[in-house]
C-alpha cells in the first residue's frame, strides 16, 4: 500500500515539474522609437530616422540624420520603420479576433502622464494597462478567445502585433491505475471472553451504571465584533493645465483663467500667440471633492470673457473637471474663430512737469506779442507772469491701461 502511493505522488509531482517549465515563447519584431524632446530645435537621431508630431494632431515620418523641429514639434528617433504610426485619440480601435495563449505586444509614443489611462479590452473587460511616457512598450498574454480593443483616451500613436509569440500548453498524462486494492475489514476477532457492557450491575442494593460521566457544559464568552467606523476620505491638492494641443488651435495674447463654476478663482495664465501649453498649475485647493470647470480668456480690461470649449469635458456636461489628488489637462478650443489679441496700453498720459513746462511755454508764447506793443507803457522792471499749469494726476489712468485682469479678479 505504502509502495503504491510513493509511485503516484511521484508522477504526479513529474508531471507538475513539465507543467511549469514547459512555456516556450520568441519576441517579435516592433518598431523602436526614442523620445529626443520638443521644438524648436535641431535634432540628431541616435537611431536611423524620425517621427514627428504635427498640429493638428497627427504624426509624420521623416528621414535622418538631422531634423529641425518648429515650435511645439515633438520628435521621436526611430529605427524598423519607414511610416508614421497612426494617430489615434478618443477612439476604441477594433483589433480583430485573437486566440487564447497568444503573447501581444505593442509600442508607443506620446502618452502624456496624467489621468487619461489607455487600455486594452477583450470582450469589454480590461486586460491590460498602457503604462504612460513619451516611448513606451510592453506585452501580455491573450486569456482566452474573443474580439481585443485597444482603448484610446490620451492622444497616441504606435504599433500592435497580436500574436508574435505563443505560450503553447503542455498535455497533462491520464494517470491509470495499477493495482487493484481488495477491501479489509477493519477489526480483527481475538478468541477469548465474550466482551462486556461498558454498564455492567454491581452486586448490592444500588446497582452504577460505569459511564455515568457527565461531560462539562462549556462556557461560550460572546466577543463583540468590531464595527468599522467610516472614514472622510483627506483634502488633497489638485494641479491643472490648459492645453491646445489636441485642438490644433493656439492662443491668442491675453488672460486665461480657470475657475470653479461658482466662480472661484484656481489658476491664472498669462499667454502670448501662438503659445499652446500652459504647464502645471500645482497646489490648487478645490472647495469639494469633484467640481465643474471653465476656462475663461480676457483680451483687457473691462472686456467680455470669451469661454473657451472643453474637449475632454465632464460626462453629460460641457463643462471641464477636477478633482482632489488628481492632476487634469483640460484640452480646449475656441469655441469659433480665434479673437483678435491682447489691447496694448496706449502711452501713458505726459507727467505733470511736462504738463506744466508745455502750457508755460504756450502762455510765453501767447504772451509775446502784447509785450512788445505795450513796452512803452511798462515800467522796466515789470515782467510777465505766465500761468501756472494744473499738475496732472495720471496714475490711475495708467494702471487701468497696464492692468489685463478683470475687475472681478482684482479683489
Amino acid at each position: 500500500m505504502r509502495r503504491i502511493s510513493f509511485y503516484i505522488g511521484s508522477l504526479v509531482l513529474l508531471v507538475l515539474l513539465v507543467t511549469v517549465l514547459g512555456v516556450t515563447a520568441q519576441a517579435d519584431s516592433l518598431p523602436e522609437y526614442r523620445y529626443l524632446g520638443e521644438g524648436p530645435g535641431t535634432f540628431e537621431t541616435p537611431l536611423d530616422n524620425f517621427i514627428v508630431k504635427t498640429l493638428p494632431f497627427d504624426f509624420k515620418f521623416v528621414s535622418g540624420p538631422t531634423y529641425v523641429a518648429r515650435s511645439g514639434e515633438r520628435v521621436w528617433a526611430s529605427r524598423g520603420t519607414n511610416m508614421a504610426p497612426p494617430a489615434e485619440w478618443e477612439v476604441e480601435v477594433d483589433l480583430g479576433q485573437v486566440e487564447e495563449g497568444c503573447i501581444a505586444s505593442y509600442v508607443g509614443i506620446d502618452d502624456d502622464v496624467d489621468e487619461r489611462i489607455n487600455s486594452f479590452e477583450l470582450d469589454g473587460e480590461v486586460i491590460e494597462i498602457v503604462t504612460q511616457g513619451m516611448d513606451f512598450s510592453g506585452s501580455f498574454v491573450i486569456p482566452r478567445d474573443g474580439d481585443l480593443t485597444f482603448i484610446a483616451n490620451d492622444s497616441v500613436g504606435g504599433n500592435f502585433s497580436p500574436c508574435g509569440d505563443r505560450v503553447e500548453p503542455t498535455p497533462t498524462p491520464t494517470l491509470e491505475p495499477t493495482a487493484t486494492l481488495e477491501p479489509t475489514a477493519t477489526g480483527t476477532a481475538t478468541p477469548g471472553p465474550s466482551p462486556t457492557a461498558t454498564g455492567t450491575a454491581t452486586p448490592g442494593p444500588s446497582p452504577t451504571a460505569t459511564s455515568t460521566a457527565v461531560p462539562p457544559t462549556p462556557t461560550i464568552t460572546s466577543t463583540p465584533e468590531a464595527t468599522a467606523t467610516p472614514t472622510k476620505r483627506p483634502r488633497e491638492y489638485s494641479c491643472v493645465r490648459i492645453n491646445f494641443e489636441v485642438s490644433g488651435d493656439d492662443a491668442a495674447r491675453g488672460l486665461y483663467i480657470v475657475q470653479e463654476t461658482g466662480g472661484k478663482l484656481l489658476a491664472s495664465w498669462y499667454a502670448l500667440d501662438g503659445w499652446q501649453d500652459s504647464g502645471w498649475f500645482k497646489d490648487i485647493d478645490i472647495t469639494h471633492e469633484n467640481v465643474y470647470v471653465q476656462v475663461l480668456y480676457y483680451r483687457g480690461p473691462d472686456t467680455e470673457p470669451v469661454e473657451l470649449t472643453i474637449l475632454n469635458h465632464a460626462p453629460d456636461s460641457p463643462y471641464g473637471w477636477m478633482s482632489w489628488g488628481v492632476c487634469h489637462a483640460l484640452e480646449v478650443a475656441w469655441p469659433g474663430e480665434k479673437p483678435e489679441g491682447a489691447i496694448v496700453p496706449e502711452d501713458p498720459a505726459p507727467a505733470a512737469s511736462e504738463q506744466s513746462e508745455q502750457a508755460a511755454s504756450s502762455a510765453a508764447e501767447e504772451a509775446a506779442p502784447a509785450e512788445q506793443t505795450e513796452a512803452a507803457d511798462q515800467p522796466a522792471t515789470s515782467a510777465v507772469e505766465s500761468p501756472a499749469a494744473p499738475a496732472a494726476d495720471s496714475s490711475s489712468d495708467v494702471e487701468e491701461q497696464n492692468s489685463l485682469a478683470p475687475a472681478s479678479l482684482n479683489g
